[in-house]
């Protein structure tokens, strides 16, 4: 107090860390790898998946409804070499990418083996979540492209259903449409998921009228 009346006293409040503009190219990956994005660290976090075949998993750490923006998915940028490795985190950004953003045709997004764990990269974790089928309504969400304020045009991950608190990401990665063979653990997943759906199906069809009108 000043002379029996109530002082407001105001400060500047320096943001937790400073961004600058860098865009991701086919060898830098961004000098901030180790730092989170705002949105990634409100949003979602890692750690052991439910999944059988995967080891981290990518976790909603609030709700989401649907087409809510869930988790951004940087990494290198580089062309098509006409060949997918089974190991590849690669999705083909070009064909996402809306006409005006002028992005290169047959350009790719790949998170190379090197930053895959979270002690080498952080930024972005959209990298993290693990595959689930969409036809068998395992997906709830799905790659998109989105316009990041620091990184630039990137991937993410769309909430293709209302999420819950605590709940794993899963994207369908549509290995269907591969040049080449399915990966083992695809097609070995795939027949599971395939035999469970049927025999559900068989003592409920009704989730057969449920799935196709999600489809569309």
């Amino acid at each position: 107090c000043k002379h029996g009346l109530r002082e407001i006293r105001t400060a500047s409040v320096r943001p937790l860390s400073d961004w600058s503009r860098e865009l991701q190219t086919a060898s830098n990956i961004g000098s901030y790898r180790l730092r989170i994005d705002p949105h990634e660290r409100k949003s979602v976090f890692v750690k052991q998946s439910n999944k059988i075949t995967g080891a981290e998993g990518l976790f909603a750490r609030r709700n989401f409804r649907q087409f809510d923006l869930v988790s951004y998915f940087g990494g290198l940028r580089f062309k098509d070499l006409g060949f997918e490795k089974d190991d590849a985190y690669m999705i083909r950004f070009s064909e996402l990418a809306p006409p005006h953003w002028n992005i290169e045709k047959d350009m790719l997004l790949d998170m190379p083996m090197k930053y895959r764990n979270v002690s080498e990269y952080t930024t972005t974790l959209g990298h993290k979540a693990n595959h689930g089928f969409f036809e068998f309504g395992d997906a709830n969400a799905s790659f998109y492209v989105t316009l990041h304020p620091v990184l630039g045009p990137i991937n993410c991950l769309i909430a293709i259903r209302d999420i819950q608190e605590g709940e794993e990401i899963l994207v369908d990665y549509e290995y269907c449409g591969r040049q080449n063979s399915l990966p083992d653990w695809y097609a070995l997943e795939y027949r599971k998921r395939a035999e469970e759906f049927y025999e559900i199906c068989l003592s409920d069809p009704s989730i057969i009228r449920e799935c196709n009108r999600n489809a569309y």
